[in-house]
């Protein structure tokens, strides 16, 4: 009876000790598998490839950073989040991407008149151009021209999971991947970057 009553503790201690052993493992075993992974993400180049023949598009993997680590590394885009009232422990997904584009336009010039003041009147030329991605307008003068260019653009991104493959099996996460794809077809995607904070 003694023997059993000092056995029990002993018994449930033992258990929790495995238990807290074994989860340990599993946690160490997955911060390893994120480490490999964003080093992965950091050497790999992005992927660029098209769609309907026009339209750019960039495959890239993402980071997944702890808190402490997204603070050190990306200190400016903190201060910006702090400054939008948004909360560390509250983001999922974090992305910054930059675009550039290059328009090639060929349009007439026409003729027009340019008021300079109320009482001098001048021929100048007037340049106009619209498409769905970009609207030019404005005046040459004086081998001046004055005008403004507006371009127009949307990104969409989509962060996906990659499968681990074994033979013809598919099964759980290998990795995340952001697609981004721009709608205008004269715009390229310089650069980008997707860091997933991790909880």
């Amino acid at each position: 009876m003694k023997l059993s009553a000092y056995f029990i503790p002993y018994a449930v201690l033992s258990l929790a000790a495995i238990i807290l052993t074994v989860s340990w493992g599993a946690s160490q075993k997955r911060e390893k598998q994120r480490l490999e992974t964003n080093q992965s993400t950091l050497l790999e180049k992005e992927r660029r490839y098209k769609l309907r023949d026009s339209l750019n598009a960039v495959s890239i993997g993402v980071l997944t950073l702890k808190t402490a680590e997204f603070a050190e590394h990306f200190s400016v885009m903190e201060d910006m989040i702090k400054e939008m009232g948004v909360k560390l422990k509250r983001i999922e997904n974090i992305s910054q991407n930059a675009i550039q584009s290059n328009y090639k336009i060929t349009t007439p010039l026409r003729d027009t008149i340019v008021i300079i003041d109320s009482s001098t009147v001048k021929n100048g030329l007037s340049l106009q151009y619209r498409d769905p991605w970009i609207e030019l307008k404005g005046t040459i003068l004086n081998n001046r021209f004055t005008g403004s260019i507006v371009s127009y653009d949307t990104l969409i991104q989509v962060v996906h999971r990659v499968p681990r493959r074994f033979l013809f099996f598919r099964f759980g996460t290998k990795e995340l991947r952001q697609e981004i794809v721009s709608s205008n077809p004269n715009t390229q995607l310089t650069y980008s970057r997707n860091l997933k904070i991790a909880k």
